[in-house]
């Protein structure tokens, strides 16, 4: 039941027409998806999917709140113990890389510095969303002063947090049992 909701709220969404009405789809959205407390939701998953799924053909009152929720989900993703089901929501966010580099490339200005968000909370899934996060945030950083500013924050986040150095930390740990 909350899945299908969670698919037809994300559709409700991605046809707002303006943004006050978006930003009203987008918080139901955030109840029923969004990882409270770092425990994920049930329909996370789901959630990332129908964003994902939804986001090329969204209006542009819907973008940047669906890019929001995207955010909010990769964080919960990154931040959440390695379980099946986050796997499988890490899986579902890095399905949408390209999509999102097509709007960090396209998008307004509002877009992309939700992009810079995103990219960095992609950027701490895995190695080789790491890999494909860092010359987008390159390319945003060039698009303007508050996306450069934008950037350079959240590099330095990256960096301070350890990236990419903790996935070779993790991989070696696992490699050894530890």
């Amino acid at each position: 039941m909350e899945h299908e909701q969670v698919r037809e709220l994300v559709g409700s969404l991605a046809r707002a027409q303006d943004a006050v009405v978006a930003e009203r789809w987008m918080y139901q959205v955030e109840e029923l998806a969004v990882p409270v407390n770092g425990s994920l939701r049930p329909v996370a998953e789901t959630a990332a999917a129908a964003l994902v799924q939804e986001l090329p053909t969204a209006t542009a009152a819907a973008r940047p709140e669906l890019l929001a929720v995207l955010v909010q989900l990769a964080h919960g993703a990154a931040e959440a113990e390695g379980s099946a089901s986050v796997a499988k929501l890490r899986n579902e966010i890095e399905r949408g890389l390209q999509v999102f580099e097509e709007i960090a490339r396209g998008g307004t200005r509002e877009e992309r510095l939700v992009c810079v968000d995103l990219f960095s909370a992609c950027a701490r899934l895995s190695r080789e969303s790491f890999d494909r996060s860092m010359p987008v945030l390159s390319l945003l950083a060039e698009s303007g002063p508050d996306e450069h500013q934008a950037v350079a924050v959240e590099r330095d986040d990256l960096v301070a947090c350890g990236y990419p150095d903790r996935f070779e930390a993790s991989e070696s740990g696992a490699a050894t049992g530890q």
